[in-house]
């Protein structure tokens, strides 16, 4: 699978185009969701059988302005990771 999960993804949508922006990859023991692996197993759980989880951002450019949409993982809770 390599490093897929850090590459560039954008669309065209309309005049719009849109960007993920990555912050972070997490990774965690796929039988978290054992249920879903069939198809996750080819984009989102790697060789050793990690599940990658992206955190990210979306960068949409359209008519002469950068907009930033940032899905956040979190509001500054303290809040257990999984």
């Amino acid at each position: 699978m390599g490093k897929r999960y850090y590459e560039e993804l954008s669309w065209q949508i309309g005049v719009a185009s849109i960007t993920r922006l990555v912050e972070v990859v997490l990774k965690s023991p796929a039988e978290t969701l054992a249920h879903y692996a069939s198809w996750l197993k080819s984009n989102f759980i790697d060789a050793n059988d990690q599940l990658l989880i992206s955190i990210h951002a979306f960068l949409i450019r359209s008519g002469g302005l950068n907009i930033i949409v940032d899905t956040c993982s979190g509001n500054g809770k303290k809040l257990p990771l999984f």
